[in-house]
């Protein structure tokens, strides 16, 4: 460890620690100080960050060699695989083509502010945004734990901030226009059941008959239907503990699901037993499970064709919460219907009121305060 004088400069060489494999000394040489000065300061560093641990060998790995490695040995094990799928192509969409070439450790706080405003640019949501960042996040706080970089350049970035938006919801009468349509087309009990249990429509497309209790009218929600391009159609289990419930349906419901389990019986006798092998309450013709692209396709054709408010498939969950708040139902009920893990969170997310029901609340407050001052 002794500062020299080279040609045109000076420099050192040092112990940075021992190889954990084979236990030898590994030295590392610095040099291109213009002073010996310069040198001692820059050698004394060194071992201040050889003592407390954070010195960092040199390291020329790319970003994208990085992130590759990230994604493979440790993102795609922590979240399930349809999750991994959507957002590999935000990844390989966005954040690959932007940092790809990028040495890893020479990206700072300025370079993820620069992608999180070009995307924000482009127009993409901010909801969509933030995510970007919190992958960047993850990635970064994963390469700050492995000692690849100094510190995570994605903590100090800049804040995006999401706009609740009001949530789209349909009006009874709404409702009923539209049933009347739909009801002329096959598979409109998919959309009943979403407003009258506030089912995902995962939830629905996966929902199987052994989960359906006829006799008691109740719904036993398990499972949720997914596709993905490494292993197709897929029942996977539900988000949450708090989304496993039962719910009880109305006796609409039950004379609907038990015409169509009579109809599946007598097309299964048809076919014979490859007919809906996955025993779903809804599947195609020829009873393979149905994407949900095809029955969001159809969902805004009826749309369209009752020439009602458009809204989307998730939006009818919303509904179903907003009527059960509007008829006064506690907001644990709706909760458990819902399988929110936390009341708070369902009131602030899905129930919405309209103007009726604050004008009906002020006409009550009004002739509460008149009976008070009459009796007074």
């Amino acid at each position: 460890m002794t500062i020299r004088k080279l040609r045109k400069s000076w420099g050192f060489r040092i112990d940075i620690g021992r190889d954990p494999r084979t236990n030898k000394r590994i030295q590392k040489s610095f040099s291109g100080y213009r002073t010996k000065r310069e040198a001692q300061d820059a050698l004394a560093e060194i071992q201040v960050r050889i003592s407390n641990k954070s010195f960092l060998l040199p390291d020329t790995r790319t970003f994208g060699q990085f992130f590759e490695h990230w994604l493979e040995t440790y993102f795609k094990k922590q979240v399930s695989i349809t999750t991994y799928e959507q957002r590999l192509y935000m990844i390989n969409k966005h954040i690959i083509p932007y940092f790809e070439g990028f040495v890893l450790r020479d990206i700072t706080t300025f370079h993820i502010d620069e992608f999180l405003h070009q995307k924000l640019e482009e127009g993409l949501s901010r909801r969509y945004v933030k995510m970007l960042q919190s992958l960047l996040y993850s990635a970064f706080e994963t390469a700050f734990k492995w000692k690849l970089v100094q510190h995570n350049c994605v903590r100090d970035s800049r804040s995006i901030k999401i706009e609740m938006s009001e949530k789209e919801i349909w009006t009874k009468c709404e409702i009923n226009t539209f049933l009347d349509v739909a009801k002329k087309k096959r598979r409109h009990l998919i959309y009943m059941l979403a407003i009258y249990t506030g089912m995902r429509i995962g939830e629905i497309l996966g929902l199987t008959w052994d989960n359906v209790d006829l006799d008691n009218e109740i719904i036993k929600v398990k499972q949720s239907l997914a596709y993905t391009k490494q292993e197709g159609f897929l029942l996977k289990s539900t988000k949450t503990m708090r989304s496993n419930r039962n719910l009880p349906i109305p006796a609409t419901l039950t004379r609907e699901l038990l015409q169509l389990n009579r109809s599946q019986k007598s097309i299964k006798l048809s076919l014979g037993e490859h007919y809906n092998p996955f025993n779903l309450v809804f599947c195609s013709s020829t009873g393979t499970p149905l994407y949900v692209e095809n029955v969001r396709r159809q969902f805004n054709r009826l749309i369209q064709q009752s020439e009602v408010k458009k809204i989307t498939l998730h939006d009818l969950r919303h509904t179903h919460g907003s009527l059960l708040n509007e008829l006064g139902e506690s907001p644990k009920v709706i909760q458990e219907r819902l399988g929110h893990s936390c009341a708070a969170f369902t009131l602030d997310t899905y129930i919405h009121t309209d103007t009726t029901a604050q004008v009906k609340a002020i006409n009550r407050l009004e002739k509460e305060l008149i009976k008070s001052d009459v009796t007074n």
